[in-house]
């Protein structure tokens, strides 16, 4: 017996489709890692979840494992193409990349300016910009371009990576990376707010720079790919 059977009135819908989960499956959480695991194929992605006409919020899909299915008439998840939702997302982090070199300025000038409190609260602030710009690299690497190894390189030609050719910098080693929080840890750490000036001007700007030139070009590489697909 499936549990839209033992539910009574539960329905499941994916994509305007209705579908039968499992005896195992009792919550939407379940619903949820069910689907993902077994049901849509890896170049989809699950971009909504809706209870009884009702979006459910990010924070409201990490307590979905308190949504028991059978107290719900009608569940709703919807998807879309994985690059159709990087490319979304890039899209964005044009405007954060913008707000980040500010931010970076400006939190450079304050520190310049002896206004500790300012520039340090600036630059937590363009911190945490850097590590959502990297996240969201990161799970593009890991779900797009791992599967399609010539969009982490310049240029518009296709082909397979090699020694020779340079990879955008959004898709660098991050151990390069690693090296430089290294040095802002220590420069805070030890409070020498001239060495993390220094650091902001002559490594973090540029490194925001080159993502912000890059990126145009990573969007349209991606555009094509999802032409192609």
């Amino acid at each position: 017996m499936s549990l839209r059977e033992e539910g009574g009135n539960s329905r499941v819908l994916l994509d305007g489709r209705e579908i039968v989960v499992p005896d195992h499956v009792k919550t939407v959480q379940d619903v949820i890692v069910y689907v993902q695991a077994k049901v849509i194929p890896t170049t989809r992605v699950l971009t909504d979840i809706i209870v009884d006409g009702r979006y459910l919020s990010a924070d409201e899909e990490q307590q979905s494992y308190k949504l028991i299915l059978r107290d719900i008439a009608l569940l709703e998840l919807r998807t879309r193409k994985t690059l159709e939702v990087a490319i979304d997302a890039l899209y964005e982090a044009n405007d954060l990349l913008r707000s980040l070199k500010r931010d970076l300025i400006s939190s450079a000038t304050s520190l310049t300016n002896n206004s500790i409190s300012a520039g340090l609260e600036t630059f937590h602030n363009a911190m945490h910009s850097i590590d959502s710009y990297l996240t969201l690299m990161g799970t593009i690497e890991a779900s797009i371009i791992t599967e399609r190894p010539w969009l982490r390189i310049r240029g518009k030609e296709h082909g397979l990576p090699d020694d020779t050719r340079q990879h955008y910098v959004s898709f660098a080693d991050p151990e390069s990376l690693k090296k430089k929080f290294a040095l802002i840890e220590k420069a805070h750490k030890d409070q020498d707010f001239p060495q993390l000036t220094k650091i902001i001007n002559n490594e973090l700007v540029p490194l925001v720079e080159d993502w912000a030139t890059e990126l145009p070009e990573i969007i349209d590489k991606m555009r094509a790919e999802q032409h192609e697909a």
